[in-house]
C-alpha cells in the first residue's frame, strides 16, 4: 500500500465491485502529485487506457525504484 488505506471503501462486496468497475475511489491529501498521477492511471476503469506494467515501470514516481528483480514483469506473466 502506498498510503495505508485502500482507495475503495464499501461495506459489502457487491458495493466494492461496483466502485471498482466505476472507478469511484478517493485518494488522500498528503501524497505527492506524481503518486496520485500513477494511482489514477493504475485505477483507470477503462482497460484500454489503464497503465500497463511497462507504463507503471516507466512512470516518474517509479524512477527511483529498483525493478531489477523483475517482480512486476513476473506478476504480469501470472495475470496474463
Amino acid at each position: 500500500m502506498l498510503y495505508g488505506n485502500f482507495p475503495f471503501h464499501a461495506d459489502a462486496v457487491e458495493d466494492l465491485e461496483r466502485l471498482v468497475l466505476e472507478g469511484n475511489y478517493s485518494l488522500p491529501e498528503g501524497i505527492s502529485e506524481e503518486a496520485k498521477d500513477l494511482l489514477v492511471h493504475i485505477l483507470d476503469s477503462d482497460p484500454s487506457s489503464r497503465f500497463s506494467i511497462k507504463d507503471i515501470r516507466n512512470h516518474i514516481w517509479m524512477q527511483d525504484i529498483d525493478c531489477s528483480c523483475n517482480c512486476l514483469y513476473e506478476f504480469s506473466a501470472i495475470v496474463h
